[in-house]
């Protein structure tokens, strides 16, 4: 819910173009897409116009080490172990559901790439899961929004990167909640604390790659009001 990250409902709801509209945001931190279809009819019964749905990177996380999945099994209460293809069947009904249930124009982020460092396990977990989303919204004809391949390119274009590579992040993730609600940290400036540009603890996105999902989002709700 952008508690350790910033927010790009808020930064869209800035926008001038968007200033007619209301925006809910009805992220929960931690959750994987598993967690999110059991709220689906929270999202129904706002009857919505457009739904952006960014949900993945928790799911990617989960297996990335033994000590995440166990974590998510546990403070997410889930009936089995994280995979793709789990992530897959979730996300596809979840589409469905809100498809059959809403009127509204939908669309599918990519997901935010895990860390910066473009040859690390975690950020082509990012890149696969992603073709995951891509490979739903074709099926389902839903709007693509490639966030992913959006900061692979700029992160491309900036040459060898200073961030870490992947480990668990909750001591970054510790760290940047302190420097932003304790010291008044921008969280691009937390960001640039670990040698990131777009993320700040390998999962959570700075200012800059929230801005990045706002404009693509601009972009969808623009062309289909």
């Amino acid at each position: 819910h952008a508690a350790v990250s910033s927010n790009y409902v808020d930064i869209l709801s800035g926008k001038d173009r968007m200033k007619d509209l209301t925006f809910v945001n009805a992220g929960i931190n931690s959750e994987l897409a598993y967690n999110l279809l059991q709220r689906v009819d929270e999202i129904v019964a706002c009857a919505p116009s457009f739904i952006t749905i960014l949900i993945g990177t928790n799911d990617a996380n989960a297996t990335l080490l033994p000590s995440n999945e166990a974590r998510y099994i546990k403070s997410m209460n889930l009936p089995r172990r994280p995979d793709r293809e789990w992530y897959r069947a979730n996300l596809r009904e979840l589409c469905v559901k809100l498809q059959a249930r809403t009127k509204a124009r939908i669309a599918l982020f990519s997901l935010p790439p895990i860390g910066e460092q473009r040859d690390d396990t975690a950020y082509l977990r990012a890149r696969e899961y992603s073709q995951v989303i891509r490979e739903t919204a074709t099926e389902l004809k839903l709007e693509y929004l490639p966030l992913n391949e959006r900061i692979d390119e700029l992160l491309r274009g900036r040459g060898p990167s200073r961030a870490p590579y992947y480990a668990d992040n909750e001591m970054l993730m510790y760290k940047a909640i302190i420097m932003h609600y304790i010291m008044g940290s921008s969280w691009d400036r937390i960001a640039d604390s670990s040698g990131f540009v777009f993320v700040t603890d390998f999962l959570h996105l700075s200012g800059r790659g929230a801005s990045i999902a706002a404009d693509l989002a601009e972009w969808f709700i623009s062309q289909k009001r």
